[in-house]
C-alpha cells in the first residue's frame, strides 16, 4: 500500500490502471470468441485480430514522438474516451446483429490505435510523476495492479459473458474505460513546457523536426547491445504472449468446447504466476538487468 502512496497522482494512476486492465482481459477473451462464432476458422479469426496489432507495429515510434511534447493527462483520457466508444459501438453493432468480420476488422484496427497511444502516454508520464529512483517501486506496484486483474479478470469476464451475452459485457468494457477517464482527468500533474518547447515552427519546420525524432526513435532500438537485448525481448514477449493467450482461446472453443466460464479461468490461471513474479521481484532489484533479462 505505501507504494500506492508515492503521491497522489501515482494513487490515481493505480487505480486507473486496474479499471483499463480489467476492460482490457474482459475484452480479450471476448472479442476472439465472437470472431471465432462468426468465422469458424481459427485462421481467419487470427487474421482478423492483427489488424488490432497493425498500428503496434507501423506507428509506434511516430506516435511516441508526436506525444512527447503533448498534454499526457489530455491524451491519455480522449483515448479512454474513444476507446470506450468503439466498445460500446460493437457492442450496438451486436445487439442490433449487425456484426461481420469486414466491420469488427476496421474497429479492431481504430481500438490498437487508440490503445498504443494511450499505453505510450501513460509508459512517458510514470517517471514524471514518480520520479526516476522510485521507478522500480512504481512500475512493480502497477505490476500488481496487472497480476491482481489478471488472476480474477479472465474468470470474471468468462462468467458475465456466459450469462449476459457478449453485448451486456463489452458494454461494461467501455463502462470500465470511462472509469479510468474520471481517474486519470482527476490527476494534478501536467506537463511542464521547456522553452524549446515554445519556439513557433513552420510547417515544414515541424514536419522536419518530426522526422528528425523519429529516426532518433529508430536508432534507439539497436543503439548498443543492451538495447538490442530490449529490443528482441519485448518483440519476442509481445508476440508470446499474444500467440499464448488466442492459442488458449482457440483451442478450448474449437476443440475441446469449452464454455466461457472454463476459458476464462484457463486464462486466470496466468495470474497465478504473475502474482509469484511481483511478489519475487524486489529480489533481484540488485542483479544485473541484461543477464537477468536474457535468462528470462
Amino acid at each position: 500500500m505505501n507504494n500506492l502512496m508515492i503521491n497522489a497522482d501515482f494513487g490515481k494512476l493505480w487505480f486507473h490502471n486496474i479499471s483499463k486492465i480489467l476492460s482490457e482481459r474482459f475484452h480479450e477473451l471476448i472479442i476472439p470468441i465472437i470472431i471465432l462464432g462468426l468465422s469458424g476458422s481459427p485462421l481467419m479469426t487470427s487474421l482478423v485480430l492483427l489488424f488490432q496489432r497493425i498500428s503496434s507495429v507501423f506507428f509506434s515510434i511516430p506516435i511516441g514522438t508526436w506525444i512527447e511534447k503533448k498534454n499526457l493527462v489530455l491524451i491519455s483520457s480522449i483515448c479512454n474516451l474513444i476507446y470506450a466508444i468503439l466498445l460500446f459501438l460493437l457492442a450496438y453493432l451486436i445487439t442490433i446483429d449487425r456484426t461481420s468480420l469486414y466491420v469488427i476488422g476496421p474497429i479492431l484496427f481504430f481500438m490498437g490505435l487508440v490503445g498504443l497511444m494511450l499505453n505510450i502516454a501513460l509508459s512517458a508520464m510514470v517517471p514524471k510523476i514518480v520520479g526516476r529512483q522510485r521507478l522500480l517501486s512504481a512500475n512493480n506496484s502497477l505490476e500488481a495492479a496487472d497480476a491482481i486483474v489478471t488472476l480474477i479478470g479472465p474468470a470474471l469476464g468468462g462468467i458475465i459473458l456466459a450469462k449476459y451475452g457478449p453485448n451486456i459485457t463489452l458494454t461494461i468494457c467501455g463502462s470500465l474505460l470511462l472509469v479510468s477517464m474520471l481517474f486519470i482527468s482527476f490527476m494534478r500533474y501536467r506537463n511542464v513546457r521547456t522553452e524549446t518547447d515554445d519556439k513557433p515552427m513552420k510547417g515544414k519546420q515541424k514536419l522536419k523536426s518530426f522526422i528528425r525524432d523519429s529516426q532518433e526513435g529508430v536508432k534507439y532500438l539497436y543503439a548498443n547491445g543492451a538495447q538490442i537485448v530490449s529490443t528482441i525481448s519485448a518483440l519476442v514477449l509481445g508476440f508470446s504472449t499474444s500467440y499464448i493467450v488466442l492459442s488458449v482461446i482457440i483451442h478450448s472453443k474449437y476443440t475441446l468446447h469449452f464454455s466461457e466460464e472454463y476459458i476464462g479461468i484457463l486464462l486466470s490461471c496466468a495470474g497465478i504466476g504473475n502474482v509469484v513474479g511481483v511478489l519475487i521481484m524486489n529480489k533481484f532489484k540488485n542483479a544485473n538487468w541484461l543477464y537477468f533479462l536474457s535468462t528470462l
